[in-house]
């Protein structure tokens, strides 16, 4: 599983989160957008367990801070994209992640979805067994 959107899950839990990361090591898009059920517990799952990830969209989870964003930029090298759209993440606090690291770009404003919706369909299987636990 490479590819995973579940954005306005909003009864995703940052359990739930921690159970698929920590069994996708392979990840490389996720878009947790409007999961409003998530904070920085989530976002940190993800920093530890999907290295590969190139792009987060995480816009509209509130329950994010800027000390979780700044992880995420340390601790992800191959990351090229952070969507922090209607979050609380201000244009202040954008410019000054977007300085950590050049070859991230922050975005701020933006209308999701940032990928199409067909994606979790097409990899539903996959999620329900990493959700499960099963590999």
């Amino acid at each position: 599983l490479e590819v995973l959107d579940v954005s306005g899950c909003t009864a995703l839990t940052n359990e739930c989160v921690e159970k698929i990361v920590s069994r996708v090591p392979e990840m490389q898009y996720l878009a947790i957008a409007g999961c409003t059920a998530i904070d920085d517990a989530a976002v940190q799952s993800v920093a530890r367990n999907c290295r590969k990830l190139t792009l987060l969209n995480i816009a509209s989870c509130t329950g994010v801070s800027m000390a979780s964003c700044m992880s995420l930029i340390h601790e992800l090298p191959q990351l090229l994209r952070l969507v922090v759209s209607e979050s609380s993440i201000s244009n202040a606090e954008v410019v000054m992640l977007s300085s950590l690291r050049e070859t991230c770009e922050i975005v701020r404003n933006q209308f999701r979805p940032v990928a199409p919706r067909t994606i979790i369909g097409y990899k539903a299987p996959e999620v329900k067994k990493a959700a499960k636990g099963d590999k």
